[in-house]
């Protein structure tokens, strides 16, 4: 099951990290989601 996250980040990080998926064909939800998931694994 999924769920909305709503999270504040700095403007011009959000704007370089969506040109960079943009780029590089990822969607958003489904980076973030990894790096979260990245991140809780070497927890």
């Amino acid at each position: 099951m999924k769920t909305r996250l709503t999270i504040t980040i700095d403007e011009k990080i959000l704007n370089k990290f969506k040109e960079i998926c943009k780029r590089e064909g990822y969607k958003i939800s489904t980076k973030v989601e990894r790096l979260i998931e990245e991140f809780t694994k070497r927890r």
